[in-house]
């Protein structure tokens, strides 16, 4: 049997109004077209999670999306989560009444599908293997991926995948250095070499590759034995935020609001992360609006933030919510669920996503 993969679909079925601050006589209306697609969770995705979700969202006078509650749950946090997080990237053209712009609550369903379908079959796997002889550079390194992957059992052989990416490595080939860089630095399928590793990676980085800056950065930064190996780090990780590396961009603005005169770029990083929903990057701007930190304290803000991250279980992020949850700030006061946020987060330490 062919192995498969799944494709994930979110479909917006209805969009009715449903309410208003202030009645209006024109309802907001969206160009759903120009809004960015849900993303879906990994973690959701990995456990074939799928439902309907049903939304009441306020949209304010500027079109932007106030706030966004779950009517109607999937039975799935994340997916809940993630409905709420596209909703909030939507811009509006808010409601009318007697001429001027008023607050409208609006309903929306979304509908997370997965549907298996063949990846590859033996035509495919064939033409791969030809065009990868033939020394197609795109080829080899599709081939190797499947090579690398113990699920693809049909083409899995992992010293195959590594002539390959050697011999297109060595012409100089950045995707391939990158790859074989990370494979020998994991030592999963592959006997780990963590000196080829990281000058692989480093010639990828040299060659811009965000990813490889990004892993080369963390060798610095970790390792790191002197103010060199430190400076250097940090300027790999700038330059993978740079490329739009959403993991550096949430590691080096967390490292830069620390500092009083970045800290300014630091949330501007965290920004671009969390928006990307990336947890780290939602976990440490949703601190930095609790504690004012490089930013006038928002405990609205923090709770937006920590909600979806803790969903996607970030331990920060659960033990933010708690402190949230039991002091009474930014939301209803609710000490029992905050208790069960701290015995989830205690639960999960040392298993950081």
């Amino acid at each position: 049997m062919s192995p498969t993969r799944l494709l994930s679909r979110a479909v917006l079925l209805t969009l009715a109004l449903a309410g208003a601050a202030n009645a209006a006589d024109t309802p907001a209306a969206a160009d759903f077209n120009s809004c960015a697609k849900p993303e879906w969770p990994k973690e959701a995705l990995r456990l074939e999670q799928h439902g309907k979700v049903t939304l009441d969202f306020l949209v304010g006078v500027d079109g932007t999306v106030r706030d966004a509650r779950i009517a109607r749950s999937s039975g799935y946090p994340l997916l809940d989560v993630a409905a709420q997080e596209g909703i909030r990237r939507c811009r509006f053209k808010p409601g009318m009444k007697d001429g001027q712009p008023v607050e409208a609550w609006m309903k929306l369903q979304y509908v997370w599908t997965l549907d298996n379908a063949p990846r590859y079959d033996e035509a495919a796997i064939k033409a791969m293997r030809e065009a990868a002889a033939g020394g197609a550079p795109d080829a080899v390194l599709r081939l190797a991926r499947l090579q690398l992957s113990p699920t693809q059992a049909a083409v899995y052989d992992p010293a195959a995948a590594l002539a390959g990416l050697r011999k297109l490595a060595g012409a100089g080939n950045a995707a391939a250095q990158e790859m074989l860089g990370m494979a020998l630095l994991l030592g999963r399928s592959v006997p780990p070499d963590r000196a080829e590793a990281r000058k692989l990676l480093t010639s990828a980085a040299t060659d811009g590759l965000p990813g490889a800056q990004y892993v080369l950065a963390g060798l610095l930064l970790n390792g790191a034995t002197s103010a060199d190996d430190l400076a250097a780090g940090e300027r790999w990780m700038r330059l993978a935020a740079q490329g739009g590396h959403r993991a550096a961009q949430a590691r080096l603005g967390a490292r830069l609001v620390q500092r009083p005169e970045q800290a300014a770029e630091g949330i501007e990083l965290l920004r671009q992360a969390a928006t990307k929903s990336d947890r780290f990057a939602q976990a440490a701007l949703g601190r930095c609006y609790e504690t004012g930190t490089g930013i006038e304290r928002d405990y609205a803000q923090a709770l937006a933030l920590y909600t979806p991250a803790a969903a996607g279980g970030n331990v920060d992020a659960k033990r933010g919510l708690a402190r949230l949850y039991e002091q009474g700030l930014g939301v209803a006061r609710d000490t029992a669920k905050a208790r069960i946020l701290y015995v989830e987060a205690d639960s999960a330490s040392g298993q950081q996503p």
